[in-house]
């Protein structure tokens, strides 16, 4: 016999009570207090805690389930929203709050790339082979514009570096020599990416100002990412804004976890 079979047995011998709605028995010595919902045709409320992957579910999923109770906290500094679709409706009627969704908003793996990469210093092979490998994401220059300067520094890769100019175009200029050429190549001062902050999110313009370092005829790079938190800052609020619109029914606060 199943534990369950043994308790509908001892229930039918005994007193159901009904606690604030909550189906009870006392049970004889040796056996707790039983919570029957379970024998119920439905339960009584929803116990769950979803994990969005996207925006959009996120927003599909809580105008499916929110009621004018329900409450969104936008946390920015961790750029996650918190969905309560069982929240309180006001002090003197509590609500359980076991009913959850939350969507975090994940870095997408461009913008992780080159946020890792922000101001870590490469040479001349090391900084072409990362122009070649994310030409994608770079609006201006062209990518056959950088495919060129990246090629070169590959040929040039033995090359003597000697003096740099900034040109009127916003260019720097440098000159070098090799075994068998002499030569001069043009780098831009400012790039612009096309990147997504967030997984499945839109893309921003957001950009880069490079730098050099000339040492001993050797050249190394650098790039500065020109305020990306405004970039994030911005991306989460559309997000925000959107749930505001798809989710008319909960009240949308920000909060800090």
């Amino acid at each position: 016999m199943t534990e369950a079979q043994t308790i509908q047995d001892i229930v039918k011998s005994q007193q159901v009570f009904d606690i604030h709605g909550n189906p009870a028995v006392a049970l004889p010595e040796g056996y707790e207090l039983a919570d029957l919902e379970h024998f119920l045709p439905a339960p009584r409320r929803i116990r769950q805690n979803v994990k969005l992957l996207s925006a959009d579910s996120f927003i599909q999923y809580c105008a499916k389930f929110a009621t004018d109770a329900s409450v969104i906290l936008a946390d920015a500094n961790q750029t996650k929203l918190t969905a309560q679709l069982d929240y309180h409706a006001d002090p003197a009627t509590p609500d359980w709050c076991s009913h959850s969704a939350v969507y975090q908003c994940v870095k997408s793996k461009p913008w992780k790339i080159w946020e890792e990469h922000d101001e870590t210093a490469m040479g001349q092979e090391a900084f072409a082979e990362f122009l070649e490998d994310r030409a994608g994401d770079i609006v201006t220059p062209t990518g056959a514009e950088l495919l060129e300067i990246a090629t070169k520094f590959q040929v040039i890769r033995k090359a003597v570096f000697g003096s740099a100019i900034r040109l009127a175009t916003g260019e720097f200029q440098f000159n070098y020599s090799d075994e068998n050429d002499k030569g001069t190549i043009e780098v831009p001062e400012v790039i612009t990416l096309g990147l997504a902050p967030f997984h499945n999110g839109e893309s921003y313009e957001v950009q880069a100002r490079l730098r050099y370092r000339l040492r001993e005829g050797k050249l190394a790079f650098t790039f500065k990412l020109i305020n990306p938190e405004r970039v994030i800052e911005d991306a989460f609020n559309s997000v925000v804004e959107s749930v505001k619109a798809g989710v008319t029914e909960a009240t949308v606060y920000d909060a800090q976890a």
